[in-house]
């Protein structure tokens, strides 16, 4: 009895170990499945769970249930990870849908030209609707260019264009166009010209007549580029051209005054542009600038003519034997139209011609630096040479330079005297220390050879009214 008692017993616990074994074998295999798959741990813990309590081992249910918390666990930190994961990706969605969609009202802006992105505009700080009244010459202000310009448009119909309004000049048509001169054949023609100081408005008028002159106004002629790209912006059938002038709210024309200094010994003064000037680096001109509110024309030229130059006429207008307004050049900037852009800027240059009866000390010449990088003295036999056979759009016969002594707009001395002796080509440096000059100053052969071969420019509207000069000195 007792050894089958004990025989019994060890059979019992041989049954014990078989199940604790497969028991463990199953928790075993429940995490294997978990591990690779994770699809039906539910299922699994339940059918342990059954065993366990058909077995009757109280001490296994617990680790099962252990078992089962841990596999929960792990469930519910897999499925937070997954959501996490998947709200990560909405957010990242939806910033992309944003991004889009900016980017899309953002191009749709530019096609309607609400937004522009070409360089059309001058770089200028201008404030166009300033009130002139309260001007003050602040630099920080915004700059305010005066006088406006005002033209009287030609009229086929009536032979009397003096008795029409004066209208205001829009930036982007052709001034001469305006006047009646046809840009396709001509450069150049005449206009009767006004400075109305009072009301701010220098005026041009349409004529036929080359001597016309009436009160305060005279006949001068005018000129602009043979490819003036304001007549080719008029003419352009390029819609962006024609897009990029709807509703746009153009600068002024502004007036400008170049002096044309004859010293006493024949020799005309051009200044070369400094590299670093927005319009016309290195671009050899007539030294002049914008006319300041309430100054004559001749104060200007004066005023620019001491700034850029350190000639002072001002103080010694003995020293000049006449000063007269000789010409009037429309100026554009490009001299070219662009193909996607409009041109940056459009001017009037009035052209006043100073002879001097006196020689000029070299040493009171002092060039302005940020604006002037060289001058030179060139002899009218040089510059006739230079001229001759180019720019023939300019060559007529019919110019009117005047330089007589009666009329409204010339102040002329009791003793007229030009020296019959032409001295050489003179240059002028910017700098009166040599060893700061940052390019090397050339040699008078260097430079008359710079000019011939036209690696030095000259500008178009310097061209132009030298040639009407030199042609009226030749008669």
């Amino acid at each position: 009895m007792l050894r089958q008692t004990h025989h019994q017993q060890r059979s019992n616990n041989h049954n014990n170990n078989n199940n604790s074994n497969s028991i463990n074998s199953s928790q075993d295999n429940s995490l294997y499945e978990y591990s690779s798959s994770g699809n039906h741990i539910p299922q699994q813990q339940h059918n342990t769970s059954t065993s366990i309590e058909q077995s009757g081992l109280p001490t296994t249910t617990t680790t099962t249930k252990s078992t089962s918390i841990i596999i929960d666990t792990n469930i519910n930190f897999e499925s937070n990870s997954e959501n996490n994961s998947n709200s990560n990706n909405n957010k990242r969605d939806k910033i992309y849908v944003v991004f889009l969609l900016v980017l899309l009202v953002f191009l749709n802006l530019v096609l309607l030209k609400k937004i522009n992105l070409n360089y059309n505009e001058s770089s200028d700080n201008i404030n166009y609707n300033m009130d002139l009244s309260n001007t003050n010459t602040d630099s920080t202000k915004a700059r305010v260019y005066w006088p406006s310009v005002h033209m009287i448009e030609y009229n086929s119909n009536t032979n009397d264009n003096d008795q029409q309004q004066a209208s205001l000049g829009q930036w982007n048509k052709c001034v001469l166009k305006k006047l009646g001169i046809t840009p396709i054949t001509h450069s150049k023609g005449h206009t009767l010209l006004e400075l109305d100081i009072e009301s701010g408005r220098l005026i041009l008028s349409p004529t036929t007549d080359n001597n016309n002159s009436n009160g305060n106004r005279k006949t001068y002629p005018i000129g602009h580029s043979k490819e003036c790209p304001f007549h080719q912006l008029e003419r352009s059938e390029s819609i962006v051209h024609k897009d990029l002038q709807i509703e746009k709210k153009y600068p002024p024309i502004k007036v400008g005054v170049a002096v044309l200094l004859e010293d006493s010994f024949n020799r005309i003064l051009l200044t070369k542009r400094s590299p670093l000037l927005r319009i016309f680096p290195n671009a050899w001109v007539l030294p002049g600038g914008h006319m300041e509110i309430n100054e004559s024309i001749f104060e200007t030229g004066l005023r620019e003519l001491y700034e850029e130059t350190g000639v002072d006429l001002i103080k010694n207008r003995e020293s000049m034997d006449s000063i007269d307004i000789c010409g009037v050049f429309e100026s554009a900037y490009p001299v070219l139209l662009p193909k996607d852009k409009l041109p940056v800027d459009h001017h009037i240059v009035v052209f006043v011609n100073i002879k001097l009866k006196n020689d000029i000390d070299p040493n009171s010449i002092k060039l302005q630096e940020t604006e002037v990088s060289m001058g030179a003295w060139i002899p009218k036999s040089t510059l006739s040479l230079l001229l001759n056979n180019t720019f023939t759009e300019y060559d007529d016969n019919d110019s009117n330079i005047n330089n007589n002594n009666n009329n409204n707009n010339s102040i002329s001395s009791s003793s007229s005297s030009s020296s019959s002796i032409e001295k050489e080509f003179d240059i002028i440096s910017t700098f009166q220390d040599a060893t700061k000059t940052p390019d090397p100053i050339p040699s008078v052969d260097q430079l008359k050879q710079g000019f011939f071969n036209q690696d030095e420019k000259i500008a178009t509207g310097t061209i132009f009214i030298l040639k009407q000069y030199l042609n009226t000195n030749q008669k």
